[in-house]
């Protein structure tokens, strides 16, 4: 995969991890179980932008 391709996906899922971390602030009009969704989607964002920062 080039360089410019993983940038283009690390852009987007930092963006992802900004939107879902914009709705997990305002948690207090949420409930339970979509702050854990939101916090594993966070979590596996992350993992995918390091697995392809290291390839």
């Amino acid at each position: 995969m080039g360089t410019k391709k993983q940038a283009q996906i690390i852009t987007r899922l930092a963006h992802l991890i900004t939107k879902r971390s914009e709705r997990l602030s305002n948690q207090n009009s949420l409930s339970t179980s979509v702050s854990i969704k939101l916090t594993q989607e966070i979590k596996t964002y992350c993992f995918l932008i390091r697995v392809f920062q290291e390839n």
